[in-house]
């Protein structure tokens, strides 16, 4: 299960705690989130000190995101090591 908690921060930034496991259906959630917040021209900051797993897919997405200027915030070493090792 993944939790996403919003936060905006004036004028353009929300910031998107994730806490939980990023898997299945819930990479689909992400994405979604964030493409809706990017189509919006929104800045995207996502912070993932609460995600606790994450599966290839999710790791992929993570790599996408950053590469379209989604920043990685506050990332645990076993996800920063396995969204890094996806990018190989």
């Amino acid at each position: 299960m993944l939790r996403l908690t919003r936060t905006s921060k004036p004028p353009h930034e929300v910031i998107l705690l994730l806490e939980g496991q990023i898997v299945a259906q819930w990479v689909r959630l992400l994405e979604d989130e964030c493409r809706e917040l990017l189509s919006a021209d929104r800045q995207i900051l996502l912070d993932l000190s609460g995600v606790t797993y994450l599966d290839r897919q999710a790791a992929r997405l993570l790599r996408e995101l950053s590469d379209r200027s989604v920043r990685l915030i506050n990332c645990p070493p076993l996800v920063d090591e396995l969204v890094r090792e996806d990018a190989s």
